[in-house]
């Protein structure tokens, strides 16, 4: 296979190439900021406004640009990366298993189960408006009883926690009129609520101790960052969680080294091919489990 690059040259490389795109102008622009403008001020985190936009909620339900020819090599894709997004779920890693189970759906869009998978994921995330805004439009989708008796559940879980994730905002509006800047008074930073920083809550991926949280958690709790996190751009938060990846598929994944073997190409594929068509954000996640593939000690 060649002589392997250390893991952070090979990081550096996956990053390059993903905004390899240019200037190249495409017909769905991303939500999010360049990495230009991350280095250089706060990025807005669309996921987490009160009211998402109806681009965002669109590019969020329909399946990422994936590349590889319908068949079984496909299929098999689909199967390995729903298994990984199952994987990391367990481990609490929930920022790459939203990723591992958006890939699958776009490996099979027909496969709602994993879009579903991925979107309570963004729950554990606390993107609960834009939980709220995909699940109605998932209830109006072709469903079994039981899919849609988890839909319309969830459902009502996300218009709880946004409702009160809402609430919450407003009392700290309130209180930091009357306190101090830094604080709302019960030890809260008030940075937290700005709307130039990102809240991602990203889940630790080599504990599990996130993942076992209640849904309806307090809105204090739910919103802390883990403590590795703390004092970090989103950016910097996103690039720790995608490093911590390999790890995980080495040490929890049932992936033989040969599978893994023949899914990097796949999925290294689909990357190149997004972001030659301008799909950015497919491109990004695509490249996100390349390197998660690529940098695991089973190859």
């Amino acid at each position: 296979m060649g002589e392997r690059l250390p893991m952070r040259q090979r990081s550096q490389l996956v990053l390059t190439e993903q905004n390899s795109g240019g200037t190249s102008t495409a017909s769905s622009t991303p939500l999010v900021a360049s990495s230009d403008e991350a280095s250089t001020t706060p990025r807005h985190d669309p996921y987490h406004d009160p009211d998402p936009r109806p681009e965002l909620v669109e590019q969020c339900i329909r399946p990422r640009h994936c590349s590889l020819a319908e068949g079984d090599a496909r299929e098999w894709m689909h199967r390995r990366l729903s298994h990984l997004g199952h994987v990391f779920n367990e481990r609490g890693a929930t920022y790459m298993a939203c990723v591992w189970f958006e890939l699958s759906f776009a490996a099979r869009p027909d496969a709602v189960a994993e879009l579903i998978s991925a979107i309570n994921m963004r729950m554990k995330l606390g993107q609960w408006a834009l939980v709220e805004a995909l699940y109605r439009r998932i209830v109006r989708m072709d469903l079994s009883k039981e899919e849609r008796d988890a839909a319309y559940r969830k459902l009502g879980e996300a218009t709880s926690l946004k409702s009160a994730q809402l609430s919450a905002r407003g009392r700290l509006r309130d209180s930091s009129s009357s306190t101090s800047p830094a604080s709302d008074g019960t030890g809260a930073s008030a940075c937290a609520a700005s709307p130039g920083r990102l809240v991602m809550q990203p889940q630790t991926p080599l504990s599990a101790s996130h993942s076992k949280a209640a849904p309806g958690a307090s809105s204090a709790a739910s919103s802390a960052l883990d403590a590795r996190f703390e004092g970090l751009s989103a950016a910097e938060a996103e690039l720790g969680l995608v490093l911590d990846a390999p790890a995980l598929v080495t040490s929890a994944s049932s992936l033989t080294p040969k599978q893994i073997e023949r899914l990097l190409p796949l999925v290294r594929g689909c990357a190149f091919a997004a972001n030659k068509a301008c799909e950015l954000e497919a491109a990004q996640h695509w490249f996100e489990a390349s390197y998660a593939l690529s940098c695991s000690d089973c190859l």
